[in-house]
């Protein structure tokens, strides 16, 4: 109501604010009919103005008010909530082909990145953040045959690649020979042995005499035992898919050995270079038992006198020595002594036998 000089009202509201800006008012005026006293004057800061309320009376009047607005916080203007990326990835297994059981292996990216090389863990399992596109994916184990493998990956996939690597075969190779006497030739059926592996012993077959062995590739020392003998021991190569040949030659303890073809200046000590092959095979002997002990002997035959030959047989078995020892034999494996023409297995009646008693022995000493 309006006296033409003051209009007497109560205002009241309530105001929402939304997370999305947005602002609710709803308000409503009730107009008075008569003075209230103790009613406070009310204030409007808007327009500097007082009302009163002076108990004019009249019919109650109501009026409601609905508003809606939109707030914007201007600070917040340039950030920029990054955006979670989307990772590409390639995960799997490597097991064992031939078993299944899980396995770790070194995983690589040829083409892709030099840089990225993974090991998978004790279950088989890898995992790499990648970009996408083509990608060849290889996993190889020491002993394995390695596998390689291409995908086509697109940004956001995750694609499991699975390996499953089967253990290399490897070839065996062969070791075959006979055993024999060194002076006679006669086979004998040795034990056969590889000493510091789990291999164990065989024997050569009882009627050729030949042994024979199928190893994997590697180095081995063989061993070759016989009663009365002394033991012959050996370091050899096994290669894959080949076959090694070793024929072993036994020494018999205390036993001898003709050297042939071994020849000098008549009347002298100085060897013949025609006599050099003999003696070479004599250094490998001697190399291939590293403990044998040997006792050069020197023979002649019986023309001149005894004591001119004695010394002519022991000038040429010390020239034997020098040879073995020029040649790498240790000189305390080595003993040189002349028997002149006291120990004879020919007839020295005739040409044939005086060439046969002119000689060079090794007596086997032992070990």
């Amino acid at each position: 109501m309006y006296d033409g000089r003051f209009v007497y009202y109560i205002s009241g509201g309530i105001r929402f604010d939304t997370p999305a800006g947005f602002v609710i008012d709803l308000g409503a005026d009730y107009r008075i009919p008569k003075f209230i006293p103790d009613l406070e004057p009310i204030h409007n800061s808007d327009t500097a103005t007082f009302l009163f309320s002076d108990g004019w009376g009249g019919a109650p009047d109501w009026k409601g008010y609905f508003g809606l607005s939109y707030y914007y916080d201007f600070k917040k203007e340039g950030v920029i909530k990054k955006k979670e990326e989307t990772k590409t990835i390639i995960t799997g297994k490597i097991i064992n082909g031939e078993t299944g059981i899980p396995m770790s292996a070194i995983v690589t990216f040829p083409g892709y990145s030099d840089s990225i090389s993974i090991v998978s863990d004790s279950t088989g399992i890898y995992t790499v953040t990648v970009n996408p596109g083509t990608i060849r994916i290889r996993a190889e184990r020491e002993g394995f045959k390695w596998q390689e493998k291409g995908i086509i990956i697109e940004k956001g996939q995750t694609k499991i690649v699975d390996f499953a690597l089967n253990p290399k075969k490897v070839e065996k190779g062969i070791i075959t020979g006979k055993v024999s006497d060194k002076s006679s030739g006669e086979i004998l059926i040795a034990k056969i042995s590889f000493p510091q592996t789990d291999i164990p012993e065989i024997l050569p077959d009882a009627s050729t005499g030949v042994y024979r062995i199928t190893l994997d590739p590697g180095t081995y020392t063989i061993a070759a035992t016989y009663n009365g003998y002394l033991s012959y021991a050996m370091p050899v190569v096994i290669e894959a898919d080949k076959t090694l040949i070793l024929n072993i030659d036994l020494l018999k303890k205390g036993g001898k050995i003709t050297l042939k073809g071994i020849y000098f200046e008549s009347g002298k000590a100085t060897i013949l270079s025609t006599s050099f092959y003999t003696l070479d095979e004599a250094v490998k002997l001697l190399t291939d038992n590293p403990k044998v002990k040997i006792e050069v002997q020197g023979h002649t035959d019986s023309v001149g006198s005894e004591s001119s030959n004695y010394a002519l047989s022991q000038a040429r078995a010390e020239s034997v020595r020098n040879y073995l020892v020029a040649h790498g034999i240790d000189p305390f494996r080595v003993i040189a002594k002349g028997f002149g023409e006291m120990m004879p297995i020919a007839d020295n009646g005739t040409k044939n036998g005086r060439a046969v008693n002119r000689r060079i022995e090794f007596l086997i000493l032992g070990e």
